[in-house]
């Protein structure tokens, strides 16, 4: 029963982050179209600048859940192995406590 439901969440962390993605690739080229306008036709699309940022915050959001299941996060383990195996668990596991702080105070918000 758990191995379904892990892969229950894995097929919507997959989707949700594909969506994301699609989003993302539809902006840039909205954004590609808007330069476009505003060289040739000197009409920019406006609301390309007020929406840019809430666009790209919803995408690379949308791929949080998908590198959690995954546990794809970006380490750097130098003090780790400068402080030997023992540390580095420590390390680790502060590390994961700070990503729970963090991802929780954004879904918080």
């Amino acid at each position: 029963m758990l191995h379904r439901a892990e892969t229950l969440c894995l097929h919507v962390a997959r989707t949700l982050a594909a969506a994301g993605l699609i989003t993302l690739i539809g902006f840039a080229i909205v954004t590609l179209l808007d330069g476009l306008f505003r060289s040739v036709a000197d009409s920019p699309i406006v609301a390309v600048g007020d929406v840019g940022g809430y666009v790209v915050a919803a995408s690379v959001a949308a791929c949080f859940p998908l590198a959690q299941l995954q546990r794809a996060n970006i380490t750097i383990e130098l003090a780790g192995m400068a402080l030997g195996p023992r540390s580095a668990h420590v390390l680790r596991a502060a590390a994961s406590v700070a990503v729970l702080i963090v991802l929780a105070a954004m879904t918080r918000r």
